[in-house]
């Protein structure tokens, strides 16, 4: 099985969920090949990560004119790999490929997840109403939506994207054994403390 990723700009949070997900497949025996296309604009060396990955770019960025090109390039990526499963990352990705098979019958299996719908962030309603129109029509053309908590498929059904193809995949990263530190930290006890982990 060839699976391919399609992506907008693979950095920060996409960058490190793309990392675990293909170092997953890589070890998957039921998966031959990975790939991944991305804008070369504003994206890490994901390649640089993994010595067998197929790295393909494309010219992009998130402007109107750029969009028709990207269609184009994204098809022609896709039509040289022939993948059996395309997992896309992003609302634009999502656009972009879904619209490539939007009236053709035979197709791989896609696989979308947006990673933070955008008729959830905090715009305008008739924005957010488009949005979800669009992001309703793609649905025709997947077969597997990805929400990334509990909140985000909520959200989902309230613009009536079906839950049949939904599920709640939450982000994770693989456990890596460090050795354990004393770590003197001095806390103020007249005021709050308050920790942020991140990654």
């Amino acid at each position: 099985m060839k699976v391919l990723h399609v992506c907008e700009y693979v950095k920060g949070g996409i960058a490190t969920y793309l990392k675990e997900v293909i170092r997953f497949q890589k070890h998957d025996a039921r998966i031959s090949e990975v790939s991944i296309a991305l804008s070369r604009y504003n994206s890490d060396d994901i390649g640089l990560e993994f010595s067998d990955l197929n790295v393909y770019y494309y010219n992009y960025k998130r402007k109107s004119r750029y969009f028709l090109k990207a269609i184009l390039q994204i098809k022609n990526i896709i039509n040289e790999i022939e993948p059996d499963v395309i997992h896309i990352h992003s609302t634009f990705a999502g656009v972009f490929v879904r619209t490539i098979y939007f009236f053709k019958r035979k197709r791989p299996k896609i696989v979308y997840c947006s990673h933070g719908w955008s008729f959830l962030m905090e715009t305008n309603i008739l924005k957010r109403f488009f949005y979800g129109m669009i992001e309703r029509l793609l649905t025709y053309k997947t077969d597997l939506i990805i929400n990334i908590s509990k909140y985000e498929l909520l959200g989902s059904l309230k613009y009536r994207i079906p839950q049949n193809k939904s599920v709640v995949i939450y982000n994770g990263l693989t456990s890596k054994t460090k050795k354990k530190e004393n770590i003197d930290i001095k806390l103020d006890e007249d005021s709050i403390n308050l920790c942020f982990v991140s990654i």
